[in-house]
């Protein structure tokens, strides 16, 4: 009878599958294949509501804490990103990218917007340096092939180097026609073919003197330009198929009865070193 009782256990066992008590809680060899399987399947690519699913129905199993432990790294990535989303700033989604073994919804969600924010940088800076920026993406960026193209353009002008003197001259002359209110001269250093000018207005060559004169020139007869300083060169897109060069830096300048402050400026100019596109802001308050 004792023997019959012994094979009767040792059958349960067997069936079961080596039973254990941890927590208060029953589960066999079979819950925790069950529970590991689960967790694999999981991935990289998970809800919240999964892992719970793995805790609820094998919470004495080590694979219940782990599971946990991947919902609170979810809920970490998924606080940050929301944050970030608020203002998406380039520097903000690369750090957010490069820190973490990234859920896969959310290093997709970082690829595009990295890919959003460096093209947008792409067509409004339109230098050589943010189209090479972009490209380095990859062939799955979204304006690859267009970057491509820029870039090839780009590569077939001179070097910035060799045309630096002549652009820093252009920009003297332009600086010195506004601050004498030389609406006629300044009309005159800009190409034929301008399309946007101060404040990205659309001008034809024809009324940027009128323009220039209206919003510059007569309110202010005389303004002085200190050196432009911090001054950054670059081959640039500067239309649909064409490309040249554009200049970036800071400038002051004043006038009587007026504060000068500090100002950003980036010129744009056609292969031939002629001013295409001048964007300035109001620099005076009273």
């Amino acid at each position: 009878m004792k023997k019959f009782k012994s094979l009767s256990i040792v059958a349960t066992v067997a069936v079961l599958g080596l039973a254990a008590v941890i927590g208060g809680y029953i589960y066999t060899t079979t819950d925790a294949y069950q529970a590991k399987a689960l967790y694999d399947a999981l991935g990289n690519d998970y809800t919240a509501a999964q892992c719970d699913s793995i805790t609820k129905r094998f919470p004495a199993t080590d694979y219940a804490e782990l599971a946990q432990e991947k919902k609170r790294v979810l809920l970490r990535q998924q606080a940050e990103w929301k944050a970030i989303t608020k203002n998406p700033t380039l520097q903000a989604v690369q750090t957010f990218k490069n820190k973490h073994q990234l859920i896969d919804k959310y290093f997709v969600a970082a690829e595009e917007k990295l890919d959003s924010l460096l093209w947008v940088d792409a067509i409004k800076l339109k230098a050589k340096q943010n189209y090479e920026a972009y490209a380095q993406l990859g062939q799955m960026a979204r304006n690859y092939n267009e970057a491509m193209f820029v870039l090839q353009k780009m590569n077939e002008l001179p070097d910035v180097e060799s045309v630096v003197p002549n652009l820093k001259e252009q920009i003297t002359k332009f600086f010195d026609a506004l601050g004498n209110g030389k609406a006629a001269d300044v009309s005159a250093l800009c190409a034929d073919t301008v399309s946007f000018f101060l404040f990205r207005q659309n001008l034809t060559t024809e009324k940027v003197a009128e323009y220039v004169n209206k919003k510059y020139c007569k309110r202010i007869k005389k303004r002085t330009f200190s050196e432009p300083s911090e001054m950054k060169f670059d081959k640039s897109r500067i239309g649909e198929e064409k490309v040249g060069y554009v200049a970036q830096f800071s400038i002051d300048l004043t006038a009587p009865a007026k504060v000068a402050r500090k100002q950003k400026a980036l010129f744009m100019f056609t292969p031939e070193g002629k001013i295409i596109y001048a964007s300035l802001r109001p620099t005076y308050r009273k």
